[in-house]
């Protein structure tokens, strides 16, 4: 069962392999607030749809190229977010301009996590081996002294369906991990997104990350 809208991520997978771009495109299928509108063997064709269909993300995964992630970077030639899929020991710079890099050893569940920080706009980089950004985040006891109270008003259920709605689980795995019915995950779900001020999952996900309830993307 796939898991209600929210705020709709319009993405372009690029990827020269037909069964890693399925595979990318099978995991995502199971969120509705990600559409996959296209895929691209090449960087050319990925221009072409790009300009054709405005994705919001593009997801380049540079271990089955030629190239390496600045040489697609610089072919894609394109000012908007790009989530690119790195080896461990690429030396990915934010200098390329890229939004965000994820290593090849994440789990599909990070997969989700990292697409929707970049979708909202937050660059997420590697520690290990990658450049993060020169801004740099506040700790995470500043972020969460300035969430304010709201925190404090979720339950402690609520607090646990947070967590793993931002981990990416569905209403189903939640139901599965708690054992709740489905109906009673939706109830907590809006109850929390209520509570938070949110209007959908995506800006609760990357509160839950502000706060410290639940890791970026590791490295």
């Amino acid at each position: 069962m796939r898991d209600e809208p929210g705020c709709l991520i319009r993405v372009l997978l690029l990827d020269d392999c037909t069964i890693t771009r399925s595979g990318v495109r099978a995991i995502l299928h199971a969120y509705d607030d990600i559409d996959v509108i296209g895929e691209a063997e090449d960087i050319p064709t990925a221009v072409a749809q790009i300009e054709r269909d405005e994705p919001d993300v593009v997801v380049v995964n540079s271990l089955a190229s030629q190239l390496n992630p600045h040489q697609m970077i610089d072919g894609l030639n394109w000012a908007g977010r790009i989530l690119v899929i790195v080896d461990a020991d690429t030396g990915f710079s934010a200098a390329t301009g890229t939004v965000g890099a994820l290593l090849k050893s994440a789990t599909p569940k990070e997969l989700v996590l990292a697409l929707r920080m970049v979708a909202a706009g937050y660059s997420l980089f590697p520690s290990s081996r990658c450049n993060p950004p020169k801004q740099q985040s506040k700790p995470t006891e500043l972020i969460r002294a300035s969430l304010g109270p709201e925190l404090d008003s979720l339950t402690a259920r609520e607090y646990e369906v947070l967590r793993l709605l931002a981990q990416g689980s569905t209403n189903a795995e939640i139901s599965a991990t708690l054992v709740l019915s489905e109906s009673t995950v939706k109830s907590h779900v809006q109850n929390l997104l209520g509570k938070l001020g949110m209007r959908n999952r995506v800006s609760a996900a990357i509160y839950a990350y502000e706060a410290g309830i639940v890791p970026g993307p590791r490295s």
